[in-house]
């Protein structure tokens, strides 16, 4: 018998928006504040979505389509799904009650 795996990201989706925030501000998850270069707040908020021929320096002037365009892909489009890892399907129900609780902050019990 044949047995399907779902499919999943090798990261979490909000990890984006988390980096973002943090390559901005400096502002680190554990608390502590980076000595590395920010990102100017138009990197993401302007230039997201833009094609990298229209503000990129070279070479990621060269890259086609946005940074949106190619953060999807990898963390897996239907388009692209060798960047899709697979998962067992009852870890994959354990990931999403996990994700549940913590969305809506409520205790193990």
């Amino acid at each position: 018998m044949l047995t399907t795996f779902p499919a999943d990201h090798p990261i979490e989706r909000q990890t984006i928006s988390h980096f973002a925030e943090a390559f901005m501000s400096g502002n680190m998850p554990g608390g502590g504040k980076t000595n590395l270069p920010l990102a100017p707040v138009e990197v993401f908020s302007v230039n997201w979505v833009r094609n990298y021929s229209e503000w990129a320096p070279h070479p990621q002037k060269g890259l086609k389509g946005s940074m949106n365009d190619r953060v999807w892909t990898v963390l897996g489009s239907t388009d692209d799904p060798t960047h899709l890892a697979t998962v067992e399907r009852r870890l994959d129900f354990m990931k999403s009650r996990v994700s549940t609780w913590f969305q809506h902050n409520l205790r193990w019990h």
